[in-house]
């Protein structure tokens, strides 16, 4: 786990507890030996795109950072989060724009490279904001870097040029259930501005989750389903 405690953003964000409304900074931890997932999905294409899900474990106790959102654990900064951050973190260059705040992790790892010149954050809880503020915000290097609009993430995408923005990064949803729609509407914004670079967090696991979709529907087509059967979708996916 020292591999992971070791992180610059553990090293320099002291552990504390916030409560703003339905929004709250905690701690909480992995029990010695409690799986988890601790990396995206291995998706093997030679082998008719097999998944393999990364579970490990430790063999101590593993405290870590989270933000919960009514009951519900919206980011936290775990061996998940880190690894699947890692090459978007690589990615990021000149002037960023990141689609969510979460508990900051991205954008305080990424305001530590020279290449990254300033970080436009787009987010539309307030609650969420002072939370950062006052927790994570004052232990950010180089904070000048880092703005923040309190705004919905599409609102801004429509109602703003994004050719100043050299690379943007999407983080608005809890996982590939809730993002797959949000995704599908964001990558829309690519063929408007091929100048920008466009990262996705979790990208991996969103195509995993679409391409069994897909299948489904083939599956369900030649088991005698027609147009019909979808008109009633209870979700966007």
């Amino acid at each position: 786990k020292d591999k992971y405690l070791n992180n610059e953003f553990y090293k320099s964000i002291p552990f504390a507890k916030q409560k703003n409304n339905d929004w709250q900074l905690s701690i909480l931890s992995y029990f010695p030996f409690e799986g988890f997932v601790y990396d995206e999905l291995d998706i093997d294409p030679n082998n008719y795109y097999s998944e393999h899900t990364p579970l490990g474990f430790f063999d101590k106790e593993f405290p870590f950072l989270a933000v919960i959102q009514k009951d519900e654990i919206w980011m936290s900064v775990i061996p998940h989060e880190i690894n699947t951050m890692k090459k978007p973190i690589q990615n990021a260059f000149g002037n960023v724009l990141v689609l969510g705040l979460g508990i900051g992790y991205y954008q305080f790892m990424i305001a530590l490279k020279e290449e990254v010149e300033s970080i436009t954050i787009i987010e539309s809880d307030k609650n969420a904001i002072k939370i950062f503020n006052e927790c994570i915000y004052p232990f950010v290097k180089n904070k000048d870097k880092i703005h923040i609009i309190n705004a919905d993430a599409f609102e801004f995408l429509n109602n703003n040029d994004l050719n100043k923005f050299d690379y943007i990064f999407s983080d608005i949803w809890h996982n590939a259930g809730d993002g797959l729609p949000l995704y599908l509407k964001i990558k829309k914004y690519e063929k408007l501005y091929p100048n920008s670079k466009f990262d996705y967090w979790i990208e991996t696991s969103l195509l995993a989750l679409l391409r069994r979709y897909v299948l489904t529907v083939f599956e369900e087509q030649l088991d005698g389903s027609t147009v019909d059967d979808y008109l009633n979708a209870i979700n966007e996916n």
